[in-house]
């Protein structure tokens, strides 16, 4: 099964969870989108949920959990409130969802996706003193974790990243 069968099937599964049209797609998150995946990698997915109006008018908490594929994989449901000010962050974990070539989008929100993606350069450079001060801080977390628990392959492949954004 490729990376694509699975996002499609992730957004099966995350329409089980959350009605449809509060879903503007799924998107990859991962190894793979820095064509670091192998065979044995999982596929694992974030689910970008718009709030309803009640959600909106009675400035309920905006959505964020993870669901358990039986498989392992994981889906991360993630408000588009959460979405925009994890961009003004300039978390790069986040802009990734701007730039993968996996993902499946909910037809009716297809133009306004488009309408962002067109400023996905610019996204990346809202606040370059904030992306780098949030991908040395993401670097620290994942050397501390490694500290502590020894090596890990993920952790260090994530590190190497992130310096090497942060040297671009």
């Amino acid at each position: 099964m490729t990376v694509m069968d699975r996002v499609r099937e992730h957004y099966e599964i995350a329409k089980t969870i959350v009605p449809e049209d509060l879903i503007v797609g799924v998107f990859l998150y991962g190894s793979q989108n820095y064509n670091m995946g192998d065979e044995q990698s999982d596929v694992d997915t974030k689910v970008l949920v718009v709030p309803s109006l009640a959600d909106v008018v009675c400035a309920r908490r905006p959505v964020a959990f993870e669901h358990h594929c039986d498989n392992g994989e994981h889906i991360n449901f993630v408000d588009v409130r959460e979405f925009v000010h994890q961009i003004l962050k300039q978390n790069p974990n986040t802009l990734e969802l701007l730039f993968t070539e996996y993902y499946v989008l909910n037809p009716v929100f297809k133009g306004v996706w488009f309408d962002i993606w067109k400023y996905r350069e610019e996204a990346t450079r809202i606040n370059p003193h904030k992306a780098v001060d949030t991908m040395r801080h993401m670097a620290n977390k994942e050397y501390h974790h490694m500290k502590k628990n020894g090596f890990n392959h993920k952790k260090l492949a994530t590190m190497t990243r992130l310096e090497k954004a942060i040297s671009d």
